[in-house]
């Protein structure tokens, strides 16, 4: 959380299951969440800045179970300082990654004020930002009446959304719509250890020049809010957290390709070298 400071960063994104669920890593230590949520959230206070959540696809994710995990996340973290609200409406702001999975009446369940289990002017009101792959799911955004979106994808290209040339019109629309949009920025992308057949999506990290070029545009799109694809999401390569050489044996990490895997790190510049960039992006984003 230092480190996320001192990079102007105000807010930290945290990946959540419901406390009965996890991902395939995690499974074996029921309630993980609840054990390292409450201390990301006291560290996150005594540095100054935010947390919210990054609802991922649980088993059972629809309409109602969304209602059921916000209630909860609000109900068990809501009163803490560091809980992200937003700073005029008072309401916390989610992601729902992959939300496109779902038929978006489903949930317009929730989302929408006029049907009865809705969320909407209730204690569990939240902004919920939908995954967008393309235009082409733009209706569902409103159908869904979701809050806005946000493209997630750090390599350009890999979807439509993911395009920087992109984001200005999917800001004009959000805007003609009413909706929230974030435009996700990454410093480059390789997820080959975990997808072999994806490397046509690699994007070289060219020592930050890709990172700035697609921060820029993502100023450049007048967007309120800005993501970060990543701070450690290593096995996509998008992480900005300080780096140094690593080289590990797959049987340690049976994801890796071959006897063994080099992660990428910086050099020749500095372990800190991202923080550093994104600092100096988010101080020019400031000035706008």
């Amino acid at each position: 959380s230092a480190q996320s400071t001192g990079a102007g960063i105000g807010t930290i994104s945290s990946s959540w299951y419901p406390v009965d669920s996890a991902d395939g890593q995690l499974a074996h230590i029921p309630g993980y969440s609840d054990r390292v949520i409450p201390l990301l959230l006291d560290i996150a206070q005594k540095y100054n800045i935010s947390v919210n959540f990054h609802i991922e696809p649980f088993t059972g994710r629809n309409g109602k179970t969304l209602k059921e995990s916000l209630k909860y996340l609000i109900t068990s973290y809501g009163s803490h300082p560091a809980f992200y609200r937003d700073s005029v409406t008072g309401r916390p702001l989610v992601y729902v990654y992959d939300s496109y999975v779902v038929q978006a009446s489903d949930w317009a369940q929730v989302l929408s004020p006029s049907m009865p289990d809705s969320i909407r002017g209730t204690p569990w009101d939240t902004d919920v930002i939908g995954l967008v792959l393309s235009h082409k799911d733009l209706p569902s955004i409103i159908q869904g009446n979701f809050d806005g979106m946000y493209t997630y994808f750090a390599s350009a290209g890999f979807t439509d959304s993911s395009s920087p040339t992109r984001w200005k019109d999917l800001n004009e629309w959000a805007i003609n719509n009413q909706k929230i949009f974030i435009p996700s920025v990454g410093p480059g992308y390789v997820d080959t250890r975990v997808r072999p057949w994806n490397k046509a999506n690699t994007k070289e990290r060219k020592r930050g020049e890709y990172y700035k070029k697609n921060f820029q545009a993502a100023i450049s799109s007048g967007s309120k809010i800005i993501s970060i694809t990543s701070w450690n999401e290593w096995h996509e390569g998008t992480q900005i957290e300080p780096a140094i050489p690593m080289q590990v044996k797959s049987s340690v990490f049976p994801l890796s390709a071959g006897p063994s895997y080099r992660y990428e790190d910086y050099q020749p510049d500095p372990p800190d070298h991202y923080l550093t960039l994104t600092s100096e992006l988010i101080s020019s984003w400031r000035r706008k």
